[in-house]
């Protein structure tokens, strides 16, 4: 499995021929050149997307980090939730479901990364100038790449009993969770750093 580092600026047409490879792609937020129809066509991508913001972030670059499948914010994040348009706002709620209507009716202006995570809008707080891809080692940490975006997708598309019995089954095929099952048994720390390639862009 490939993870893609996204360095460079990334457009509608870049991110279409990534996507395609259903792979895991990083991307920092401030490499992303967003229009709405771009947007559209995130919220429909078959790979798994940790975006990382940081800096101010707002309207259709919000939308995006809000549309991805894990949100990592640096501490040092502002998001400029000042009249959100609809795409940020079907972001919010998609996000955090029904706890997002109070929040959009008191809206007033700016919110800080660490209430972001309490509200449950970004999934993870980072340090100020962390690497995106070594903040993204550290946190996969003894997790499979492979799991996690199984897991990331079964979420995306609402998931469902016959879905999951699928999506287990494949992993299962792939011998990863008896692995990851022998490994633990043995009280040895699960290392599956070698079963994916980084891909830089």
């Amino acid at each position: 499995m490939t993870l893609y580092v996204v360095k460079s600026l990334l457009d509608e047409r870049g991110f279409d021929r990534i996507d395609r490879s259903s792979a895991v792609i990083l991307l920092p937020l401030d490499q992303m050149e967003l229009t709405q129809r771009f947007v559209e066509r995130f919220v429909s991508r078959r790979s798994t997307v940790v975006a990382f913001g940081s800096g101010r972030l707002g309207g259709q670059t919000l939308a995006a980090g809000l549309f991805s499948d894990w949100f990592a914010l640096e501490t040092n994040a502002t998001l400029d939730l000042a009249g959100p348009d609809g795409d940020l706002m079907a972001a919010m709620v998609q996000r955090i479901g029904r706890r997002a209507v109070p929040l959009l009716i008191s809206l007033k202006g700016d919110m800080s990364a660490r209430e972001a995570v309490t509200r449950g809008l970004a999934g993870v707080l980072v340090a100020e100038s962390s690497d995106p891809l070594e903040w993204f080692r550290n946190w996969l940490g003894g997790r499979d790449l492979q799991a996690f975006a199984a897991a990331a997708s079964l979420l995306r598309v609402g998931g469902g009993d016959a879905l999951e019995r699928a999506e287990f089954s494949r992993l299962f095929a792939t011998g990863v969770p008896q692995r990851g099952l022998k490994q633990f048994l043995s009280k040895e720390s699960p290392d599956f750093s070698e079963d994916f390639e980084v891909e830089t862009i």
